[in-house]
């Protein structure tokens, strides 16, 4: 008899954050089509041609769907929603009347699998005879998703879904903070709820406890002690009771992709039951079943987080469009890029017609400064020749970047809009035929000659990055050379030696050349990694997704002790010429860009004074931060109902909770105004917010927390919402979001007599009884109002006073961090020279400085030069 594959897909689930209750989950369309029906064409070419779908919710739109997708479909219909092991039993009724079928893949209808990957996991189940084998990733990459527990001996003996393992880490804290004195009711309250973020789970998880919580009880030993036992403080996994340490050792997490035997997969559902922290039927269970049998079970890691994916959100069906889109731009994108020193430059030399239209395709048809980028790199192809010979070389190039709208909301999951400008790093880089690295500088004066070996790196592949970079040996090694560049070097280096394990990174010659200015906010930092990782992934022949190398340059700057988030990097690759490109964060996405406007220009002025320079600049940014975590803690505490939807700061905003700009004031009246550690320790009880306070600096003491969430939240607002007005070609509404943004971050205001008063918005009870009342009137209010980050510094709101008062200039603010650096000034074109003319008078030479602006041209993100 024929043995053949069939699929269960289920696609019963409500899918309810997706925020459409009109459409099923699996029927949105990805890539033009319905999400199942391009997994059924997977299917299908993977020559799994029988496929049983799990129904449910919505279930004629999904049949309807699925009726136009080639291959012959069994339509299942669960009953009610008891779980994905229920939704498996539902399709083993109909699979167990058909004897032909003799493996059996299941996946959820939200999952999207690479037909790669599934090949895969077919051609591994049949080669290790297994009677199940899954698919597995990273932890690190999927934190939400079960672990795989494993025995002494190695041998898989089960799953554990996140949910439970949340249960027994909930019942050690309680059990740890009630063994002295009960816990009272309100802060055992948020502490179920931050563990297991809403009142319906934690009534099914702590049952007891919920209720003696909901009466205003408060939480004791004694109560633990009557309703669960010293089990429940362990780790269950199928009979096994394993100590909560031993998640530590936990390697893989489950990507929910199964391929059974028929008679492991119909033997085990039948054994499912519902005991466990949400009451219901995990399909997950039946690895531990097959496990406790003997059966053989095995496990595929993927290669990449992207090759299985899944999503609950719109955000997140965009992401893995995104991601989609790219893998065909690598499989279409393979120019030819190495040269010898001397063939690139008789093409610059002579500006033949293939190298001006690479300076066109990255800059402009119209952009009037191609002659100095020629100069550059001719120079620094000579001093490579010079250095290094005549081998055959890649040139790399990697633009600053600055943000025109989402300041200091990053890291909070906020938008943010970026230009990338037409200051760059190149680097000449060549192959060595040992692993020896030698990187050099057109700037040899600024920039001495650093050499090393590849084994001095000492990059353990089997260690976690983010331990190795913690580890005393590379702490030992930076700590004296935090100015030396070659520290950058070194860590993009690392980085992709650690990611490629065993296979070694080759040796390199570097050549670095560039017209980036250095520490002014505009991320020449992280555009020298960058450039170089461009040239460190294409010597390699490393076939590296955009947003994975994202990801990785990230993570690399870590090695130098950089935390500033993949907004930066994001924008240094993703950017497009001529456009303002808005970038989601927490999941990464490239929402869209949006033309510049072609009669304006965005003016970069230099202050002259360093953020470095300034005194406590650490400190600031970090109290700054600090407040973020602490004010969106006590929303959640004081209004429990958006644990639910706030993950990060900007959730509040245009989460699902669909908050008005009214509610939202209202509830930041609630919030105290200002804060000393004491009280925050003695409001918060959690664990995130003690360690934020213990990573400060004991001399902060003080704590604004209302006035900065609001600076927070209207800068999420203005940064999401924005852009809108230049789409609308309203350019002037578009740079007094610029004007409040920088409010948010003055701290004084300059009159025409050169003299400054400073600068602090009202957000007294009063003044936001107020804001309340006009909110009902004004929907917009929250994104109006500043807030007061206070990032700013007297010299650059006096560079920003000056700009404004100059006709045609539209919006000015700081750039970057702040506490120095540049500001960007949004000005009609004409007016550009009436604003260098006003600053030099009115700034510059009165405070003897010398004067630094350039027009920033916007361009496309970093790569290969080729031509």
């Amino acid at each position: 008899m024929k043995r053949e594959i069939g699929v269960v897909i289920m696609a019963g689930g409500v899918g309810s954050r997706m925020r459409c209750s009109s459409v099923h989950k699996v029927c949105f369309p990805l890539g033009g089509e319905p999400v199942i029906n391009r997994n059924i064409e997977i299917f299908n070419r993977c020559g799994i041609k029988l496929h049983f779908i799990v129904i449910r919710h919505l279930a004629e739109q999904v049949m309807e769907t699925v009726s136009t997708a080639a291959g012959i479909h069994y339509f299942c219909y669960q009953k009610e929603p008891l779980g994905t092991g229920n939704a498996a039993k539902t399709a083993a009724g109909i699979i167990a009347t058909i004897p032909s079928v003799k493996d059996i893949l299941v996946i959820a209808g939200d999952k999207v699998a690479e037909e790669g990957i599934l090949r895969k996991l077919i051609k591994h189940y049949r080669e290790t005879d297994s009677d199940l084998a899954f698919a597995v990733g990273r932890v690190k990459d999927f934190p939400d998703a079960g672990r795989v527990v494993c025995k002494e001996n190695g041998d898989i003996a089960g799953i554990v879904e996140v949910f439970d393992i949340k249960k027994m880490e909930l019942l050690i804290l309680l059990k740890k903070l009630a063994s002295k004195r009960g816990l009272p009711a309100a802060k055992a309250r948020t502490l179920i709820l931050s563990y297991l973020k809403n009142e319906k789970k934690a009534e099914l998880a702590v049952g007891p406890l919920w209720e003696a919580v909901r009466e205003g009880k408060s939480i004791t030993a004694k109560l633990l002690r009557r309703h669960f036992s010293e089990e429940d403080l362990l780790l269950k996994c199928n009979n096994l009771h394993l100590p909560p340490e031993s998640l530590s050792e936990t390697k893989h997490a489950n990507m929910s992709v199964y391929l059974f035997k028929r008679e492991a997969f119909l033997s085990s559902l039948k054994k499912i039951k519902a005991d466990n922290a949400q009451k219901e039927e995990y399909l997950t269970d039946a690895v531990g079943i097959l496990a406790g049998e003997g059966a053989k079970i095995t496990v595929l890691p993927v290669d990449t987080p992207n090759q299985i994916m899944a999503f609950n959100t719109p955000e997140e069906i965009i992401r893995i469009e995104h991601c989609l889109a790219e893998r065909k731009a690598i499989a279409r994108d393979k120019p030819t890029t190495l040269r010898k020193p001397l063939d690139w430059l008789r093409h610059l030399e002579t500006a033949s017609p293939s190298s001006i239209e690479y300076f066109r395709s990255i800059y402009g048809n119209n952009y009037p400064f191609i002659e100095k980028k020629r100069s550059i790199l001719i120079s620094a192809l000579k001093d490579y020749l010079k250095h290094f010979g005549n081998s055959p070389v890649i040139i790399t190039r990697a633009p600053g970047r600055i943000n025109v709208m989402g300041k200091h909301i990053d890291h909070q999951g906020g938008d943010v809009n970026m230009i990338a400008i037409d200051r760059d790093i190149y680097c000449i880089m060549g192959q060595r035929s040992d692993r020896q690295v030698a990187a050099h500088s057109i700037e040899p004066h600024r920039f001495p000659e650093r050499r090393f070996s590849l084994e001095s790196l000492g990059v353990d592949g089997k260690k976690d990055w983010h331990k190795f970079i913690n580890s005393s040996f590379v702490l030992k090694q930076l700590s004296p050379a935090k100015k030396d560049w070659g520290r950058y070097v070194k860590a993009v280096l690392s980085r992709f030696q650690h990611f490629c394990g065993e296979k070694p990174v080759k040796g390199v010659n570097i050549m670095v050349g560039g017209d980036l200015p250095l520490e002014g906010g505009i991320s020449s930092s992280s555009a020298l990694f960058m450039a170089i990782a461009e040239g460190c992934s294409a010597l390699n022949n490393l076939n590296i997704s955009p947003y994975r190398f994202v990801e990785l340059c990230d993570e690399g700057e870590c090695f130098l002790g950089n935390r500033g988030g993949t907004g930066d990097h994001a924008a240094i690759k993703y950017s497009k010429k001529g456009c303002i490109t808005q970038i989601g964060l927490y999941p990464l996405q490239i929402i869209r860009s949006v033309p510049f406007p072609s009669d304006h220009v965005i003016a970069m002025c230099n202050s002259q004074y360093q953020a470095y320079k300034t005194r406590g600049a650490k400190d600031i940014y970090n109290q700054r931060v600090a407040c973020y975590h602490i004010g969106k803690e006590l929303l959640r505490q004081n209004f429990p109902y958006t644990r639910d939807f706030v993950v990060h700061l900007r959730d509040i905003v245009y989460g699902k909770g669909n908050l008005s700009g009214k509610d939202i004031l209202a509830m930041l009246q609630k919030l105290p105004l200002d804060m000393s550690r004491e009280k925050i320790m003695n409001m918060l009880v959690s664990e995130e917010i003690k360690k934020t306070l213990k990573s400060l600096s004991p001399s902060i003491d003080a704590f604004p927390v209302r006035e900065i969430l609001i600076y927070g939240l209207s800068e999420c607002m203005r940064s999401r919402f924005g852009t809108e007005f230049l789409l609308k070609e309203d350019v002037e509404s578009f740079g007094k979001l610029m004007n409040i943004s920088h409010n948010g971050d003055r701290v004084a205001t300059w009159g025409k007599d050169g003299n400054y008063t400073p600068f602090a918005a009202d957000y007294s009870d009063k003044a936001m009884k107020k804001l309340v009342c006009l909110a009902e009137r004004n929907r917009n209010l929250l994104m109006l109002q500043p807030g007061s980050y206070g990032c700013s510094i007297q010299e650059i709101d006096r560079m920003a006073d000056i700009s404004l008062s100059v006709k045609g200039v539209e919006g000015a603010q700081i750039s970057g961090a702040g506490l120095g650096g540049y500001i960007m000034v949004l000005a009609k074109e004409d007016a550009y020279e009436d604003l260098e003319t006003a600053l030099l008078k009115k700034y510059y030479e009165p405070l003897n400085l010398e004067q630094e602006m350039f027009i920033a041209y916007p361009v496309e993100g970093s790569g290969l030069v080729s031509f």
